[in-house]
């Protein structure tokens, strides 16, 4: 029996806000493998280093797209950085680049949400 094993971590594309509120944020992106995600955001200016970030929850749904990822307990106002990170089912991972949104003044529906590379 051949053993196959995987070393390239999944890439990541399309990383988009799917809703925007005033304390909340729901993100979605793509990976050319299943893989699972996590995103590690924070209030610091885009170079903080990754103990100024918190870390949402690991989700261990290995999908490859159709990701809907809440972040909440935000602070309204305020630009929040970001970066979304995947891992396949062997631990080979990768993240993103920094992006960040800015929280809302009030809820609204029907606004197209901007987040920034």
């Amino acid at each position: 029996t051949e053993t196959v094993t995987d070393t390239v971590a999944p890439t990541i594309s399309n990383i988009h806000a799917i809703e925007i509120g005033t304390n909340f944020v729901r993100l979605g992106w793509d990976t050319d493998e299943e893989a699972n995600c996590t995103v590690l955001y924070g209030v610091a200016t885009q170079t903080a280093t990754l103990s100024l970030l918190s870390e949402g929850p690991t989700h261990n749904h290995y999908i490859k797209s159709g990701r809907n990822y809440l972040v909440d307990d935000l602070p309204a106002k305020t630009v929040i950085y970001f970066y979304v990170a995947s891992a396949d089912r062997y631990g080979n991972g990768r993240q993103s680049s920094y992006y960040s949104f800015k929280t809302a003044d009030t809820n609204t529906i029907g606004v197209a949400p901007t987040i920034v590379a």
